[in-house]
């Protein structure tokens, strides 16, 4: 199979293969996730270097940079929230809105 170089497709792609994971996000989950990957796309932010399967069937989408990460997780269809470790060891958390994307990219620049 060709490597994919673009960040996105990557991500959609280990998306996808979640189908594989035990436990399995439901693939009404799974959909809902891809929804999620579209938006941050559109919103210009930044691919997610890693996208999980979550121990009870959730999708968890994770950057890392420099010793700050971001992690997003779809645990129901509609619901996500986040977590993130900010430069300097602070920690932030809560639902997925526009501002949490925007501290995404401040922490996670697009290079």
């Amino acid at each position: 199979m060709p490597t994919v170089r673009n960040p996105w497709m990557r991500a959609e792609r280990a998306l996808s293969n979640l189908s594989l994971s035990t436990p399995a996000p439901s693939a009404e989950l799974t959909f809902d996730a891809l929804r999620l990957l579209l938006w941050l796309c559109s919103e210009r932010a930044p691919a997610p270097g890693a996208v999980r399967a979550g121990p009870q069937g959730t999708v968890v989408m994770r950057w890392d940079q420099d010793g700050s990460w971001f992690e997003l997780e779809a645990t129901t269809v509609g619901r996500a929230t986040w977590r993130a470790q900010l430069p300097g060891g602070g920690m932030r958390s809560g639902s997925l809105n526009r501002p949490a994307v925007d501290l995404l990219r401040s922490i996670i620049p697009i290079l």
